[in-house]
């Protein structure tokens, strides 16, 4: 469960991926339009953005302040390579990050520290077209959200089409309230404003060419010699054990389902974490009727979890075992997330026969390891 690792702390890289998110077609014909039509219709006259260079403003608040800003500025070539700068208010670097084609590595001149990722299929920068994004992602928030078409509108000198996407009612999204405006040409979102629980967020671009000339050296990284730089391969071991071996690890007993009612154990993962995080992580896989039917994450608690433990904004607060709990659900992905007596418990719904009811239920079955 790769999503929990660094899901509590709502970062730069989770605002950039909400609000590039919610891609749609449009309709000159109805302010209302079935999304699927429109996408079908729309996307064949459609270009890649093959390479462009752009720099954009995002504004983050959180409970209506201001909690961060910044300026992106993004180079992609034609080859798949990229670079990204974050730039704060104060016109200091926050980060840079650049991914060759082979490796990724992202450099952070304040902690003189530098981060190097050598698979290439795990890069989170490497962003399909969005030709690509609408196709893949329109299935997840055609049944969550009602899309209206507001009109055109010109921003930075390109035509765009302003678009909202708001919650159905009596609907569980993470994903909140969208506006978007979206070039004509290619779908590249050029401006949007999100609203999820208590987080807002702005990204407008401010200038994007789409014709860069960018030359080979801005996808390498000069690193000065204070730097210290460490291979995030490095940072965690993964071994497979028992529940007893997992108990050891964790450093206290903990919950977890009894192997009852056609439940099976296929898999006990240790996850060793080194570094920043520094803590060792239990990955139980249970099966059902010889399929896959949820995975739970185990570890001890962090000291400080200060007053929200939401993994994604706009989690719902649910009760587990008389502890205040958060769920979310996203298309097929469904999270369980709540403490107890100084553990975390993730628990991510794979059956979709099992409703959050029914894991509710099985829960208050739930026993400490012998």
């Amino acid at each position: 469960m790769n999503v929990l690792k660094h899901g509590r702390q709502i970062g730069k890289s989770l605002i950039l991926a909400i609000i590039i998110f919610m891609l749609f077609g449009c309709s000159n014909e109805s302010s209302q339009f079935s999304p699927e039509e429109v996408i079908h219709n729309a996307l064949q006259e459609v270009e890649s953005v093959e390479s462009f260079y752009g720099e954009s403003k995002v504004i983050y608040q959180e409970k209506g302040r201001t909690a961060d800003a910044f300026v992106f500025k993004e180079w992609r070539s034609k080859d798949g390579k990229s670079r990204i700068e974050i730039v704060n208010e104060d016109g200091s670097m926050d980060s840079i990050s650049v991914f060759d084609g082979s490796s990724t590595m992202t450099y952070q001149p304040k902690e003189k520290t530098a981060f190097i990722l050598d698979d290439a299929n795990l890069y989170p920068l490497n962003q399909p077209t969005p030709k690509e994004e609408v196709q893949l992602l329109l299935n997840t928030i055609r049944d969550t959200h009602t899309v209206s078409f507001k009109g055109e509108e010109e921003m930075i000198g390109r035509m765009t089409y302003h678009i909202t996407a708001n919650v159905k009612q009596n609907t569980k999204s993470i994903y909140g309230n969208q506006e978007l405006w979206i070039d004509k040409e290619n779908w590249m979102v050029l401006k949007t404003k999100s609203t999820t629980g208590d987080v807002d967020s702005e990204v407008t671009y401010t200038s994007v060419d789409f014709d860069p000339n960018i030359p080979p050296d801005v996808f390498t990284l000069d690193l000065p010699d204070d730097v210290q730089i460490q291979n995030l391969d490095d940072l965690s071991e993964i071994s497979e054990g028992s529940l007893e071996d997992a108990v050891n690890k964790v450093g206290s007993d903990f919950l977890y389902f009894p192997e009852k009612d056609g439940l099976s154990i296929s898999k006990v993962e240790i996850e060793e974490f080194k570094g920043e995080i520094s803590r060792n992580e239990v990955n139980i896989d249970y099966e059902k009727d010889d399929r896959l039917y949820l995975e739970m994450t185990v570890f001890e608690a962090p000291e400080e979890t200060g007053e929200d433990s939401q993994i994604f904004p706009g989690d719902e607060e649910i009760n587990v075992r008389g502890n205040k709990g958060t769920y979310a659900e996203l298309s097929d992905f469904r999270l369980l997330n709540w403490q107890e007596d100084g553990i975390t418990y993730s628990v991510q719904l794979i059956d979709p026969n099992l409703t959050i009811e029914k894991l509710i239920e099985l829960t208050e079955k739930m026993v400490k390891v012998d």
